[in-house]
């Protein structure tokens, strides 16, 4: 088990990681490293032109460490989707052995779905590979799970204090985890499966 409170038990075997971005401030990779996590995922951009301003900050630390690191796009459901994958894809240096690129849809919006859908559709056309869908348990099954059925797609699923209902491949289990190093809270994730299990859904 990974040295992160609050810790969690799960069947089989298990990875732990943690997400950030600039609020939760200047991030100690190598804490998150030695306290055994073994991925993060990274804000990297918003809506159609905002970058987080520590997204390269924390993006190179992550490589120098060892960490296994994916970057996330916070979607903005009123802006134009294919737009917002365009400034999402050409915002992050990927590199092989990085996490395909992640959306987080959790804001509400006419059409949020199939919008989603469609800025999801052009990732992967750029990349050459779908990318992570973020979200809470219940917005998922609500808004989105039409557009990507859990037996397609690599979901990451937030519910605190119980397992998502949803089956996923990334449960965000707290918003509250501590690691010694890093003097604040931050959100903290469990992948099902294993380092070769996880690296399946890398480039």
């Amino acid at each position: 088990m990974p040295k992160l409170t609050p810790s969690i038990t799960v069947h089989g075997p298990a990875l732990y990681g943690c997400d950030i971005y600039h609020g939760d401030g200047d991030v100690q990779m190598h804490a998150v490293h030695d306290a055994g996590l073994s991925f993060v995922w990274i804000k990297a951009t918003q809506g159609l032109t905002y970058t987080d301003p520590l997204f390269y900050t924390n993006w190179v630390r992550a490589k120098s460490v060892g960490l296994i690191r994916g970057a996330y796009h916070f979607f903005d459901p009123k802006a134009d989707p294919i737009a917002q994958a365009s400034h999402f894809v050409h915002t992050v240096p990927l590199q092989k052995g990085d996490l395909v690129l992640a959306l987080d849809v959790e804001t509400d919006g006419a059409q949020v779905g199939a919008n989603a859908y469609e800025c999801a559709k052009e990732i992967k056309r750029l990349t050459g590979r779908w990318p992570a869908i973020y979200s809470s348990d219940s917005f998922y099954k609500e808004k989105l799970a039409q557009f990507f059925p859990a037996n397609m797609h690599f979901l990451w699923i937030a519910r605190y204090g119980h397992e998502p209902s949803t089956k996923c491949a990334i449960w965000q289990y707290s918003d509250a985890g501590r690691v010694d190093g890093v003097p604040h809270a931050l959100d903290t994730d469990v992948f099902y499966g294993d380092r070769v299990a996880l690296l399946k859904h890398c480039i």
